[in-house]
């Protein structure tokens, strides 16, 4: 017997994906969804999203742009993400055609100016049927090449004295990492003013409970069942992933899965603790989270030919 039919549940609690029917509203994310809404409200725009690794960010952007896709169709999400620290312009705005479904405009003899024009074209297309388009930009703090960042804020001015397009920027950035900064004073360079920021913190311990329950009642948990987890083994999840939403997934998930395999009906801290062991949240002889090792045979895996990597990445957002 799986966990899901230990536990009476009719999907998956606790994959790691953004999906927004999982949107927690606790710990200051509808507050933080409210802001980037207001920002982005109208054209040419820019909010900076911020938070430490696992924290929600893309999932408040997938939130963002569920709500932008389903307002009568009068904005376009569009989300590309930075796949390496070299990641250069054109790389960037070939993803951008291809999520704006464009990408048979990209050509061989393309180079940075000709896809930002072709990119310019589309967004203006979709402003003269009055749709305004919200580009977000994941893993931000990756983007090291200031042309490629400049190429991305071009795209809010205006060209040859004319309107500028209906076009508003959501980056996502790590804390820590000096993204905000450079954002900041590339905003500056080009006259387009501050960057409106939202800050996502950890959950605390009531508010990890409360994002359990959540995610265990939109799998399908039926009202007024007793809740898997027990109040020990809920801390333990809390201390145990430092408050990180993707954290406590991968820690719940494993926690279910070792409950089922033990034939156990409660996830008691034991077992919380002996799922955060194997999943490397917990060093040998210590308390806490520590970062997940990165396996050298998994990064021998990884491809080096950056066409290839953005390829893939274009192909998993047009899914």
């Amino acid at each position: 017997m799986n966990h899901l039919e230990l536990f009476r549940l009719a999907q998956e609690p606790f994959a790691n994906l953004p999906d927004v029917r999982f949107f927690f509203e606790g710990a200051g994310r509808a507050e933080a969804l409210a802001q980037c809404q207001a920002a982005l409200a109208e054209p040419r725009h820019t909010v900076l999203a911020e938070a430490g690794e696992s924290m929600g960010k893309t999932m408040l952007a997938r939130k963002l742009e569920d709500t932008a896709d389903a307002e009568d169709g009068q904005r376009k999400a569009v989300h590309i993400f930075v796949p390496h620290a070299r990641a250069d312009a054109k790389m960037l705005l070939a993803s951008v055609l291809r999520s704006l479904s464009a990408g048979k405009d990209i050509t061989a003899s393309d180079n940075a100016s000709d896809l930002a024009g072709k990119v310019r074209q589309q967004i203006e297309k979709l402003g003269q049927s009055g749709i305004q388009t919200l580009l977000t930009v994941d893993e931000a703090q990756m983007l090291h090449d200031a042309q490629a960042l400049d190429a991305l804020l071009a795209l809010l001015s205006s060209e040859n004295g004319g309107e500028a397009p209906a076009l508003s920027l959501l980056f996502l950035a790590e804390d820590g990492q000096g993204f905000g900064g450079t954002l900041r004073k590339a905003l500056a360079d080009r006259g387009l003013g501050e960057a409106h920021a939202v800050h996502l913190t950890p959950l605390t311990q009531s508010e990890t409970a409360a994002y359990v329950a959540r995610r265990l009642s939109a799998a399908g948990l039926a009202e007024g069942s007793p809740s898997p987890f027990s109040d020990d083994a809920l801390k333990a999840v809390s201390e145990l992933s430092g408050g990180a939403p993707g954290r406590i997934n991968l820690l719940c998930e494993e926690s279910l899965a070792e409950a089922a395999r033990t034939k156990q009906k409660t996830v008691g801290a034991n077992i919380v603790r002996q799922s955060a062991a194997r999943l490397g949240l917990i060093p040998a002889g210590q308390k806490g989270w520590s970062p997940l090792p990165f396996s050298s045979s998994a990064e021998s895996r990884l491809p080096d030919n950056l066409d290839e990597i953005d390829a893939f990445l274009g192909s998993l957002q047009a899914e």
